[in-house]
């Protein structure tokens, strides 16, 4: 199993919190999961993780890239649409939150 952590170094990160149904929340965590390919594919990216919340109304990715510009690209191509399509199926909202870390701490 690999581990990916959170990266204080200056890159673009987005917190997506996809809002569903408990009925729908494994689902959506396979179906985020088929497009890591194209999360692979893409320049700039660096690395994401996958969080399913407790109550089973929320799926939680956190994702980082070199740039914002590599992420854009990424929203951009034509051959994410049907994965983006896939997803929007699933979740009832989504809060996509651009941010930069600001602080991490490990236990010592």
């Amino acid at each position: 199993m690999t581990s990916a952590g959170i990266a204080q170094e200056q890159y673009f990160t987005t917190v997506n919190i996809f809002h569903t149904i408990r009925e729908n929340q494994d689902e959506l965590v396979e179906v985020l999961l088929e497009g890591m390919p194209l999360l692979d594919r893409q320049p700039g990216f660096v690395a994401t993780s996958v969080h399913k919340s407790h109550d089973g109304n929320r799926v939680i990715a956190y994702v980082q890239w070199e740039s914002r510009e590599a992420f854009q690209a990424m929203r951009a191509r034509p051959d994410a649409q049907g994965h983006f399509s896939s997803v929007g199926r699933l979740v009832t909202s989504v809060d996509a939150v651009p941010c930069w870390v600001a602080f991490t701490h490990e236990q010592s």
